[in-house]
């Protein structure tokens, strides 16, 4: 029989996962949180292509 994986941690699991945005600095939280709604821009407003001549003499 295979053994069938757990998506829900359970309350021991839980408990021993640690903290890791308490044990960061203010300064290693914030270069997270800019590089976070950098890539969030990205994904929302991507850079627009350039149009070409002939598109524009329309």
């Amino acid at each position: 029989m295979l053994k069938q994986l757990n998506f829900w941690p359970t309350k021991e699991e839980s408990t021993q996962t640690p903290e890791i945005w308490q044990t960061l600095n203010h300064e290693q939280q914030q270069q997270i949180t800019v590089a976070l709604a950098g890539l969030i821009r990205k994904i929302v407003c991507p850079k627009k292509e350039k149009p070409t001549r002939g598109a524009s003499n329309e």
